[in-house]
């Protein structure tokens, strides 16, 4: 499980923890897979409750993701870094953020 700032959370992440609300409700159960509206839910919970510490949220590390959100990530990657055929140090950076996304997939 890795804690992560509410504004990071993104479509398809998987809650680790149960977010309990201030007044000790439970709001969402673990293993929820987070979509736009569970997203702004708790975006709107937190404006309005200060059961969240810091704003964080924990969310399962080893989800593998949708393969179809992988690959349009690694899309727009080749895309952003098309005109860098002569640096050698921008294509390391690709090759971290490559590495990084694949990573956060499940696939490396």
């Amino acid at each position: 499980m890795k804690k992560i700032l509410i504004e990071s959370v993104k479509k398809g992440d998987v809650l680790a923890m149960d977010i309990i609300s201030g007044n000790g409700l439970t709001a969402l159960k673990k293993g929820v897979t987070l979509d736009e509206n569970i997203i702004e839910r708790i975006k709107r919970l937190t404006l309005i409750d200060s059961g969240f510490e810091g704003n964080y949220i924990f969310i399962e590390e080893n989800y593998t993701g949708n393969e179809e959100d992988m690959e349009k990530e690694l899309s727009l990657l080749a895309k952003r870094f098309e005109n860098i055929d002569g640096d050698g140090f921008m294509r390391g950076i690709k090759e971290i953020i490559k590495s990084a996304i694949l990573k956060n997939y499940g696939r490396n």
